[in-house]
């Protein structure tokens, strides 16, 4: 473990590898805790779709390598090393167990999920058709879903489709055919014979763009997991519980492979199992001690939301010992409000662990923290900020400043901020883009060359070695990552910048009846040249149910625009009203602000003014 003052202060300037042993690997590390500790707990999956009390479903890990070996058997029949399987199983134990069959088999994973007929397929497609897999994996549960699904696109009509929790026949010829149990080989070498074969396509969320295959290497993982396991202090007696998709770089790395590293236990329920009752998240919680749980900044404000102080009783979170935010803007606001809102139930603000990742660098860049110590928060000059300079401001004014969350410091690897525009790293105090470097930074993306060269191949002004562009604005304090927006997204009016999450959260926190993290700020241009800025709202439930109108939509809407005018000295020129749900998303849940864009410009948008 690095010590606390070098992770803070030092790290960031002098980046030390991740220490390895001999195996490189998930596969590996897998196979010994089979042999090493065959009784103890891998996964415990916390079933609710039965009784409202769940059912958990546990495996040890000799029995998760049995069913991983098993599948990863079946693939061997038909499949190469090297080739791609889709993963579309519903969250679950199958998934898991598929997942590790395709690592055991050398086969890259393609994490996805079912077709949904209550869920657009339009994600879906695009990544089948990106990744070409030779097979569909799935249960017998979801096959006919899946062949519902081929039959209504035709372009996925021919993929072959394999029931992993059961083996077929030589003389199957039908998806799903026969019922012999699977029966691992012995005399098989599993994993992969070199840590940069690819591991795992992670498909990007598409925040900004069209979803893209990252290419993450066995070496990737266990690189990364190594970074989460030092940052938050992790070993083989931790508990990680999550409720997070498995196709979503959060829960397959951080709350699934890290453990599997470690020979630790993980504990996972699905994400529709924590929105119908955020409880049951914290229910989960409960029952461990040293728990690590990660989860976007939506799901902390949803539990003060939606658990009242009645229901608190009974919670005790005092063996949380990480709480890691991440995957969108960490508020200030949200951290405060669940700490004051679960001290009774034991919860300590240091328990929050900010921490700021991507796909690309297959996770975690940044998150160290010393033991004990609440997350830093900065008040920073609004005005400042917007033209690329930190100043710091008293904690007491609140005219033109903003509270801005520190996401930790960096080990295993090496961050800079750079200016974009020059390739020069930019002196303390300014913001720029963030450029990472280091063994979790992944291959790069599949089939698209141009891209991997912009994103992965940056180069800083004379100094050799290639950096990975982040697209991520931010700024180093105290040897600290604080991100303030994307840069695709900035919202340039009058020649000043402005961030649209900043924004977002001044529109939300404006007045009652706006949803939750349900609102875009984003840039258009009219047709005299003049960029505008326009904020698309979702509306809470209860006021999207009884509707708005005549001297209460006027008031409702001057009070967003007081808002924004007094906090930013910036005018909206048009804001569009929505119903909840109806603001493009990415698979996890990000705003998806160029979509809100494109769909506003073309009507889509419910466009007009309001």
């Amino acid at each position: 473990m690095t010590d606390d003052n070098d992770v803070r202060y030092g790290a960031v300037l002098s980046a030390q590898p991740p220490r390895h042993t001999a195996d490189e690997n998930l596969v590996d590390r897998l196979r010994r805790w089979a042999a090493q500790r065959p009784d103890t707990v891998a996964l415990e999956y916390v079933d609710y779709s039965r009784t409202r009390s769940g059912e958990p479903v546990r495996l040890t890990y000799l029995e998760l390598d049995a069913r991983a070996r098993a599948i990863a058997g079946e693939l061997r029949r038909t499949l190469s090393p090297g080739d791609r399987a889709a993963l579309l199983y519903p969250p679950g134990v199958t998934y898991v167990t598929g997942l590790l069959g395709c690592l055991y088999a050398g086969v890259q994973a393609v994490p996805i999920y079912p077709p949904d007929p209550y869920r657009s397929a339009s994600r879906l497609d695009a990544v089948i058709t990106d990744a070409d897999p030779a097979v569909l994996l799935t249960d017998t549960g979801t096959l006919e879903s899946v062949h519902a699904w081929q039959r209504q696109t035709p372009a996925h009509g021919s993929r072959r489709v394999i029931a992993s929790d059961v083996q077929r026949g030589p003389a199957a010829a039908g998806p799903g055919a026969g019922a012999r149990a699977a029966e691992p080989a012995e005399d098989v070498v599993y994993g992969p014979a070199d840590p940069g074969q690819v591991a795992v396509i992670q498909y990007t969320s598409g925040s900004t763009r069209s979803p893209a295959g990252v290419l993450v290497t066995h070496a990737n993982l266990m690189a990364n997991a190594r970074q989460i396991q030092d940052a938050f202090r992790a070993d083989e007696t931790s508990v990680f519980v999550s409720w997070l998709p498995l196709f979503h770089d959060m829960g397959l790395v951080a709350m699934l492979a890290t453990p599997f590293a470690l020979g630790a236990r993980a504990v996972h329920m699905s994400p529709l199992a924590f929105v119908q009752r955020p409880r049951r998240w914290l229910d989960a919680i409960s029952r461990y001690d040293r728990v690590l749980s990660a989860a976007p900044d939506f799901a902390y404000a949803l539990c003060v939301d939606r658990i009242a102080v009645e229901q608190r009783a009974g919670l005790d979170l005092s063996g949380w010992q990480v709480a890691a935010s991440g995957s969108e803007p960490v508020r200030a606001t949200t951290l405060d409000r669940f700490a004051r809102a679960f001290a009774d139930q034991g919860f300590s603000p240091a328990t929050f662990r900010p921490s700021y990742g991507m796909a690309e660098t297959t996770l975690l860049i940044s998150g160290y923290q010393p033991a004990g110590t609440p997350p830093r928060v900065l008040t920073v000059d609004r005005p400042a900020l917007n033209r690329g300079e930190v100043v710091r401001r008293d904690e007491s004014a609140a005219a033109d400043t903003l509270r801005v969350v520190s996401c930790g410091a960096v080990g295993g690897q090496e961050v800079r901020i750079v200016d974009p525009s020059r390739g020069v790293a930019c002196a303390p105090g300014e913001v720029g883009e963030v450029w990472v470097q280091g063994p979790n930074v992944t291959a790069g993306y599949r089939g698209r060359p141009e891209q991997t060269a912009e994103s992965f191949r940056a180069r800083l002004a004379g100094e050799s070695g290639h950096w990975l562009r982040s697209g991520d604005l931010g700024f180093l304090d105290e040897g600290e990552v604080f991100i303030v927006g994307r840069l695709k997204d900035l919202v340039i009016v009058d020649g000043r910048n402005h961030y649209p999450p900043d924004i977002e959260h001044t529109v939300e926190h404006a007045r009652p009846g706006v949803q939750p993290a349900g609102t875009a700020a984003f840039p258009v241009t009219r047709d005299d040249g003049r960029e505008v800025l326009v904020v698309a709202v979702e509306l809470a439930r209860a006021v999207a149910a009884k509707g708005l109108d005549g001297p209460e939509r006027t008031e409702f809407l001057a009070r967003l625009r007081h808002a924004v005018s007094e906090q930013h000295a910036l005018e909206v020129d048009d804001f569009v009203l929505l119903r909840p749900g109806t603001i493009p998303r990415t698979s996890s849940g990000k705003i998806q602000r160029r979509a809100c864009r494109t769909a506003y410009l073309d009507g889509t948008l419910s466009k007009g003014k309001k």
